[in-house]
């Protein structure tokens, strides 16, 4: 019971913006990655593909229209939102995740830039998971940690290629600190 005060924040971000959204029109990106959606690659010309199979994915399941794209933006938001909620109030308190809570809705990030499903969406979700397994994996020292952070990080340098950079980052965590090698 006590994240029913976060999850009532979260629900009213979600109604707001969705609602601000049916009055936008649809952002000229999300459009160009829906056309990619229908025509699924390795690669495009400025992206890597996870926007365009998370967008194929959606519309197959949920239908083809702009308001089911709007819909997963918004829900995308509220998972990055949610999981920096949860990690703060895990590795820190719940005081602490509330104002975390507060701060990031209201962001211009997570209010207006939730209003159209884009390629930093994934990005930003599978970056903090990467994070937290990898918080989890100092915790515990097993190797399914290690294997998850993999795969979350595959998956986020799938959604944009800046993400190679945690693997930079962690590569020289472990050179300069021998005792986590």
């Amino acid at each position: 019971m006590k994240h029913v005060s976060a999850i009532t924040i979260l629900v009213l971000h979600f109604i707001i913006f969705a609602s601000v959204n049916q009055f936008l029109n649809p952002h000229p990106d999300m459009l160009d990655h829906w056309v990619w959606s229908r025509y699924l690659s390795l690669s495009y010309y400025e992206h890597p593909p996870m926007i365009a199979w998370l967008i194929r994915l959606v519309t197959m399941v949920l239908g083809n229209s702009e308001t089911v794209l709007e819909v997963c933006s918004q829900l995308f938001t509220l998972s990055i939102i949610g999981l920096i909620y949860l990690g703060t109030s895990k590795f820190f308190n719940q005081n602490v995740a509330m104002v975390t809570l507060l701060i990031l809705c209201s962001m211009p990030y997570f209010t207006l830039g939730s209003i159209f499903l884009h390629i930093t969406q994934p990005f930003l979700f599978f970056w903090i998971l990467s994070l937290f397994f990898l918080i989890r994996f100092y915790q515990q020292s097993k190797i399914k940690w290690l294997i998850f952070i993999g795969l979350s990080a595959g998956l986020g340098a799938l959604s944009k290629y800046i993400m190679l950079l945690f693997y930079v980052g962690f590569f020289i965590h472990l050179l300069i600190y021998t005792k986590t090698r």
